[in-house]
């Protein structure tokens, strides 16, 4: 979450079987939100929707709609945290005889 822009606390529910809070923030430039709507001078606005879950404090979903000021276009976004906790390892390959992995 950004320090940069106030999150507004907007209910409690669930997210993946979880016990988790929504936040909600919407900015425009010059805010650079999460989201940043203004590259190169562009304008705009975020709307951007954060769950927390509540026993890890980890960011378990957020929703970004970002809209420019400049030209028809709306841009959505979504990350959705999964498995927390339950990746494998990441098991680097062999090299084979030709110096790459698997050759």
């Amino acid at each position: 979450m950004s320090a940069h822009v106030p999150y507004t606390l907007a209910e409690r529910g669930r997210i993946g079987g979880r016990s988790a809070t929504r936040y909600t923030v919407a900015v425009a430039p010059p805010d650079r939100g999460v989201v940043d709507p203004a590259p190169a001078g562009q304008g705009g606005t975020a709307a951007t929707i954060a769950w927390i879950d509540d026993a890890a404090g980890y960011l378990a979903t957020l929703d970004a709609t970002i809209v420019s000021a400049t030209a028809a276009a709306t841009a959505t976004a979504r990350l959705a945290v999964t498995n927390v906790g339950r990746t494998p390892a990441i098991v680097v390959p062999r090299r084979g005889p030709t110096g790459r992995p698997g050759a």
